[in-house]
Formats: structure tokens, C-alpha cells, sequence
């Protein structure tokens, strides 16, 4: 059995070398986006938030963020990376009950890759990201 555990800030550094591995896997999909380095001090400072999914081991991470806009407040699924993602991937369930207990309206990936709009068919694609390597 799979469980989402949020992680409190206080708690960070003793999951760090657990999720260290997944947190440099998240960078590298995410293109540059982010560092490392920043992802951590965002969960450190509480500007971001750490869930961790465990069964015996650590199954995967996902990181959110509380975003306020001028009409609403969302809350973003920044970074999700692990593995067995069918066995966890309904967990995302209990964050958005967290995120709605708080205030939140809507849930976010902005920037998701396209296999996530399989698995979370309720989410809707509302715009796409354009790259081209310069």
C-alpha cells in the first residue's frame, strides 16, 4: 500500500538523501527550469510544499506550490516524478482536498508532459507550451 505523506518543513533534512535522487531526475525532465539547489529552498523556506509517496521506499515526490491570482488560488503541481505511477498516481486525490481545505479553486501542471493528460483525464488542456532549441 502506497502513502502520501506531506513532509513539514522542520522535517526536510532528514528525507533530503531519500529524495535527492528524484528531486535531480524532476530538474532534468523540467529542461532548466529549476535547479536542484532552488527546489530545495523552496520546500526549506515553505514557499513550496513536499508530498511523498511511500510503500517500503520511496515510490515518488510531488511538489506544489500555492499560487494566489487576482481572481483565484490555485494550487500548481510543480514537479511529480517517481516510478509505478499507476499505483500512486490517485493519491493526487489528497492533495487537492488539502488545496481546497486551504482555499484553493483550482489545481495546476503547468508544465506537464502529454502522458499526464491520460492518467488525470479530469484535468483539462487549456494551453501548450511552444519550444524550440535556439
Amino acid at each position: 500500500m502506497i502513502t502520501l505523506i506531506p513532509i513539514p518543513t522542520e522535517e526536510l533534512d532528514s528525507v533530503e538523501i531519500l529524495i535527492s535522487d528524484l528531486i535531480t531526475r524532476g530538474v532534468e525532465i523540467d529542461e532548466g527550469r529549476s535547479r536542484e539547489e532552488d527546489v530545495i529552498e523552496s520546500i526549506r523556506s515553505g514557499g513550496s510544499q513536499l508530498w511523498m509517496l511511500w510503500s517500503d521506499h520511496v515510490e515518488a515526490i510531488i511538489i506544489t506550490e500555492v499560487v494566489d491570482y487576482p481572481k483565484f488560488k490555485a494550487c500548481q503541481i510543480q514537479l511529480c516524478v517517481g516510478e509505478n505511477k499507476k499505483a500512486w498516481v490517485h493519491k493526487i486525490r489528497e492533495i487537492e482536498k488539502w488545496a481546497k481545505s486551504i482555499g484553493c479553486s483550482k489545481m495546476e501542471i503547468p508544465f506537464a508532459r502529454q502522458g499526464w493528460a491520460r492518467v488525470l483525464p479530469e484535468y483539462k488542456k487549456k494551453r501548450i507550451v511552444l519550444t524550440r532549441t535556439l
